[in-house]
């Protein structure tokens, strides 16, 4: 049902680049590792202690414990299991993920297009074993990534817009990942998607009333960037932005996440910034706003929008595609990027994601976090709360089953008797 520790290994050193003085010297205490087992680095990655060793390679190079494991993890396979299977437990609910596919392919894919189709190429392939880009997947790709290779229990699904650089069809239309969602309806709150003003409210409005009437989307996404001549637009204007959030209510949605930092490929930078969120969280309390990626590197901005105005109870973020992006090459930086989190948005406000499957399954990133922590010295010197594992409860998925007044204890149950439940266990 999960991966191996030897794939999340794998899937981990991925993001180690070996050109790097970083990553070389990961890979020599790796050798190390292997030496004192006895064997070459191959066959010692294949094993179960290949996950722990990694991590306490990471702790050594970075000389500081990001990571809560132990040398006996790293020269024993049995003690490897034994802590690995101590740490789960947790309800994941991952709050960022995306289908990567749309149906007959990008024939009319604009340059600019194609440039995004081999930025997500590349992300994909350089986690996945077998070098599958997004071109390579199609809806049960996503299902067996999400539910038969990872230990989530429940996800949000969005696609992507940018019509204008893919023949006028959204680059990952909401009709897709509706079919995605329908293969786990019970585990899949569905993201409308593809959205932007710029095409003009009226008709932005009619394509939202769609997505709820045909496709029961519970909640919306943003970009505010587009393939538009404008090429972006802000979450407070007034006449843009505005009609629609009053819209909302009428048609209980009562979830928008957008995409703030990272300002990927055909996005532009300045329209990534958090800035726009400080009026619209407070003009519509009714809406809960999750800020996708915490705005990173604008982290500590948005953080103040919260730490500055604890009033807000409707201000979340999602560490999708920060967490993968950092734990492997900058660990630090990520403790850092947490700790700030923690302290100022606070526990109760941050969102597990892991921007699956643009990162391949989702397994490895869930082990790290199971295991990451924020080194003492950075906890004291800066005021971080710990990642404790009552914090990691909530970050997991308890933050997310509130914002959505989901039962817990009844979805558990609930998932235990669908056939991805009934699946799980067959392999157990």
């Amino acid at each position: 049902m999960r991966g191996t520790a030897a794939s999340i290994a794998t899937h981990l050193l991925s993001r180690i680049p070996p050109g790097t003085e970083h990553g070389q010297r990961v890979l020599a205490l790796l050798d190390d590792y292997s030496r004192r087992r006895k064997v070459d680095r191959r066959t010692f990655l294949k094993s179960a202690s290949a996950f722990a060793a990694t991590l306490l390679s990471l702790n050594q190079v970075h000389r500081t414990r990001l990571f809560d494991v132990t040398e006996a993890e790293a020269l024993d396979d049995g003690a490897a299991a034994e802590a690995q299977a101590k740490t789960g437990g947790q309800f994941i609910f991952d709050s960022d993920t995306h289908l990567a596919y749309r149906r007959g392919g990008y024939p009319a894919a604009s340059p600019r297009g194609r440039l995004m189709l081999q930025f997500f190429d590349d992300m994909r392939k350089g986690v996945d074993h077998a070098g599958r880009g997004i071109q390579d997947e199609d809806v049960e790709g996503y299902v067996t990534d999400m539910w038969m290779k990872s230990q989530t229990d429940m996800a949000t699904l969005q696609g992507f817009g940018w019509p204008e650089e893919f023949g006028g069809v959204d680059f990952i239309p909401t009709a897709e990942t509706a079919r995605a969602r329908d293969r786990a309806p019970e585990r899949t709150i569905l993201l409308g998607s593809g959205y932007t003003p710029n095409q003009g409210v009226k008709e932005t409005l009619e394509q939202i009333e769609r997505d709820v009437a045909e496709h029961g989307v519970q909640g919306l996404k943003f970009y505010c960037t587009d393939g538009t001549p404008m090429r972006g637009w802000w979450m407070d204007d007034e006449e843009k932005a505005y009609p629609i959030w009053e819209r909302l209510g009428e048609l209980g949605i009562r979830y928008v996440a957008v995409h703030k930092g990272i300002p990927f490929v055909l996005t532009l930078a300045r329209y990534m910034h958090p800035e726009d969120m400080d009026r619209v969280v407070d003009d519509f309390p009714h809406i809960n706003w999750c800020v996708h990626h915490a705005g990173w590197p604008h982290h500590g901005e948005l953080a103040a929008l919260k730490a500055f105005k604890p009033h807000r109870t409707n201000l979340y973020c999602g560490v999708g595609s920060v967490f993968a992006g950092l734990v492997g090459t900058r660990p630090v930086e990520l403790a850092h990027v947490l700790g700030l989190l923690c302290r100022d948005v606070g526990v109760d406000y941050i969102c597990w994601g892991t921007d699956a499957i643009l990162w391949g399954s989702p397994q490895w990133q869930i082990d790290a976090m199971r295991r990451f922590r924020i080194p003492d010295e950075l906890a004291e010197g800066w005021g971080y709360p710990q990642l404790t594992a009552e914090v990691k409860k909530k970050i997991f998925g308890e933050n997310q089953a509130r914002l959505w007044g989901i039962d817990l204890e009844q979805k558990k149950r609930q998932l235990s008797l669908d056939w991805i439940g009934r699946a799980r266990r067959a392999l157990a």
